[in-house]
């Protein structure tokens, strides 16, 4: 039983994961200009179904994040100002 229970975790990880990580492709994708990173990172809190936004109540991605889910397939340029996120 302890065993599936830890599968079961993994396997919403993994669940979590994958959303997330087709939802900044798809923003990476279709956007028109390189993304600033703090814009990848609302884009990624916000749930489509919101009708307000607060961010002092969302878990935020960070630039790790993005690569460790992303891998090779979405790059972090530094900036002067800031970071972008280039597909």
């Amino acid at each position: 039983m302890l065993l599936r229970l830890d599968g079961d975790r993994r396997g919403h990880a993994l669940r979590m994961r994958l959303a997330l990580r087709k939802r900044i492709l798809k923003w990476v994708a279709l956007a028109k200009q390189p993304l600033m990173f703090n814009e990848m990172a609302y884009a990624c809190a916000t749930m489509d179904e919101e009708e307000a936004f607060d961010p002092s109540k969302k878990l935020m991605v960070t630039e790790d994040d993005i690569i460790d889910i992303c891998g090779p397939l979405v790059e972090i340029l530094d900036g002067k100002c800031s970071s972008h996120i280039c597909l």
